[in-house]
């Protein structure tokens, strides 16, 4: 006996296959641990892979502009760039993509750097449960929406101040233009004088 009608269950492969998926950049100098967060992450996101910091950059760099990149998730000890060094260009070219540093290294001034310098989102320490890397990672997926949800609604509303503004500045403008009209066709003065007369 079927768990599911075949129409349910149809329409809902089709709404899951039009899902709009995450991407998340995964940046390691080691193959096995590339290998290892793509499978932890490749069901759920799409995922674009970095030996390296220089080469996340260069991904980035040639990324298509309609393109978002949600997360980058990143080692810390790498060569040509630290994942912190990666992290605090990050902050400043793409501030609402979530960071998540993940190392085998604990010491404390790596996780203050980290926390100051590359304004991290999550400081993950190998190696890690699957189930609870996937739950930090999920969180950070709904702070990233939200973050573009206010960004959104931030613009519309800058978008309807200024069209207020606008209308503001026209309707001054007819103002004045009816006034002028008025002082040139004599009526505005005949009114005053009437209304002197009648007072």
């Amino acid at each position: 006996m079927a768990i599911f009608k075949k129409e349910k269950l149809e329409k809902l492969q089709s709404k899951k296959s039009n899902e709009k998926k995450h991407t998340i950049l995964i940046v390691d100098d080691e193959e096995n641990n590339l290998n290892v967060l793509a499978s932890v992450l490749g069901m759920c996101y799409n995922v674009i892979r970095a030996t390296n910091g220089a080469k996340a950059l260069s991904i980035i760099n040639e990324m298509p502009k309609d393109q978002e990149l949600s997360m980058v998730i990143s080692d810390q000890r790498m060569p040509e760039m630290t994942g912190v060094e990666l992290f605090e260009y990050l902050s400043h070219a793409m501030p609402d993509t979530i960071r998540i540093i993940v190392t085998g290294y604990t010491d404390v001034k790596s996780i203050i750097a980290s926390i100051n310098q590359g304004q991290i989102y999550q400081f993950v320490v190998k190696p890690f449960e699957r189930v609870e890397f996937l739950m930090i990672v999920k969180q950070a997926i709904k702070t990233y929406e939200l973050k573009q949800e206010l960004n959104k609604m931030r613009d519309q509303l800058k978008d309807q101040l200024t069209a207020c503004k606008q209308s503001h500045v026209t309707k001054d403008k007819r103002l004045e233009a009816a006034f002028a009209a008025l002082e040139a066709s004599g009526l505005h003065s005949d009114s005053v004088r009437i209304q002197k007369i009648q007072g």
